[in-house]
């Protein structure tokens, strides 16, 4: 339950910290507006009421991850000391390193030590085992049907200018071929993501660029 909240809260330190306001007033943007000019002196005029939070903000749901089944009783009192402090951070209040330590054994308190000075990435955070070999196949036809539309994008131009003087049967050839391979990578990620698990989804959405529905069939917006 405590998932959806870390997520937030990465969000919002995310947010607060790299954020670049649009315009003035923070983190609110304009919204260009055609009324909002003075006629009689030919200036555009801003009013409060011009101001929208910039802020595009995000819905969590819980991740549905299979965890395992703890039976040892010093691991589950640690697991919940710690989860206890997580919503306290979560909360943004403040965790001392003392309570940090006494949840932990001197061997694990000295690896979490350690962590603290060694930079990482945040890429090296989210994909530090890889890109999952499922995608990489799946990568391979999409590389090869941007490829093709490319090709037929750039022959469509050539002709359309006069500098070439590709027949029209050549054009739509490379079309249909660039649609092929597209069909045949959306067809390779339906097979993925049909038979991943939930915790594998959410590490294979990780690699994408939007979020993926399968389920909306030629509406989905997959790249």
């Amino acid at each position: 339950m405590l998932l959806p909240q870390v997520d937030e809260r990465i969000d919002d330190l995310q947010y607060e910290n790299y954020n670049v306001p649009a315009l003035m007033y923070g983190h609110r943007k304009l919204v260009q507006r055609s009324h909002n000019v003075n006629s009689a002196i030919g200036v555009r005029e801003f009013s409060e009421d011009d101001y929208v939070d910039a802020r595009v903000k995000k819905t969590y749901a819980i991740a549905q991850h299979k965890f395992r089944a703890i039976s040892d009783a010093v691991e589950l009192h640690t697991l919940h000391v710690l989860n206890v402090h997580m919503k306290s951070i979560v909360n943004n209040k403040n965790v001392s390193d003392r309570h940090v330590q006494s949840a932990l054994t001197a061997q694990q308190y000295a690896e979490y030590v350690e962590s603290l000075s060694n930079q990482a990435h945040s890429a090296e955070i989210m994909y530090g085992d890889g890109i999952p070999n499922e995608l990489r196949g799946y990568n391979t036809i999409l590389h090869a049907a941007d490829f093709q539309n490319n090709k037929f994008e750039k022959m469509s131009v050539l002709k359309s200018t006069g500098r070439k003087n590709f027949s029209a049967q050549s054009v739509t050839a490379a079309s249909i071929k660039a649609e092929s391979l597209y069909e045949d990578a959306l067809e390779r990620l339906g097979e993925i993501w049909s038979s991943a698990t939930p915790a594998e989804l959410y590490e294979l959405q990780t690699w994408m660029d939007r979020d993926i529905d399968i389920d909306r069939g030629f509406e989905s917006t997959i790249r």
